[in-house]
């Protein structure tokens, strides 16, 4: 399943963030154009042909991409071209926000997006529900699933923010496991018959 991944420069770092996340996993095929468009390629071919060989698309947004003018706009009016294409009710684009923002097009106006605050880990398994695959948050001892500013001089995406323990109770069978702390979160996929119980220790 080939999923495309669209954003504006100013929100490089996350979306290449997703993009690693999503990439943990099986039977997804991402394409970005930061991380897959090769050297002598056309962008703007590459770019129509992957939105239109995606099944979903996913647009991360934020107030400073929909106040500039820029490609993410562009590549939106191609996924809506696609989207138009396609049956009422039909899941294709999959708005992201990082932020408070509000889309540009009226349309992904009335599309529920997956809001990647206040818990960066809530809002992948949001995403992941859409891409058919079962998740479940579980969060280190003492996180909220708020962001990392708690004074306690850990920055998010560092190897501290995952050095507490993580409780995974329950059957998780097949299931894909997000640990959460703050902004960040660490994908792993669960694949063993049996519940789970206990504590681990995840790094990064």
């Amino acid at each position: 399943m080939r999923v495309f991944i669209s954003h504006a420069p100013e929100d490089a770092a996350i979306a290449k963030q997703l993009y690693h996340d999503l990439n943990q996993l099986p039977d997804i095929e991402l394409w970005m154009a930061d991380m897959d468009l090769l050297p002598g390629q056309d962008r703007k071919r590459e770019i129509q042909k992957a939105i239109r060989e995606s099944r979903y698309v996913i647009a991360v947004l934020s107030r400073r991409s929909m106040e500039q003018a820029g490609s993410v706009h562009r590549e939106m009016r191609l996924a809506l071209d696609e989207l138009d294409e396609m049956p009422e009710g039909e899941i294709f684009i999959i708005p992201v926000r990082v932020d408070e923002c509000s889309p540009a097009h009226d349309r992904l106006r009335d599309i529920r997006s997956a809001d990647l605050f206040p818990s960066y880990a809530d809002g992948v398994a949001l995403i992941l529900r859409v891409l058919g695959m079962p998740a479940k948050v579980v969060r280190p001892e003492g996180d909220s699933g708020r962001s990392v500013d708690s004074g306690s001089g850990e920055k998010a995406g560092s190897p501290e923010a995952y050095s507490r323990n993580v409780n995974i109770g329950g059957n998780v069978s097949h299931s894909v496991i997000i640990i959460g702390d703050g902004n960040t979160a660490k994908v792993i996929r669960m694949i063993k018959d049996a519940g789970i119980s206990g504590s681990e220790s995840e790094g990064q």
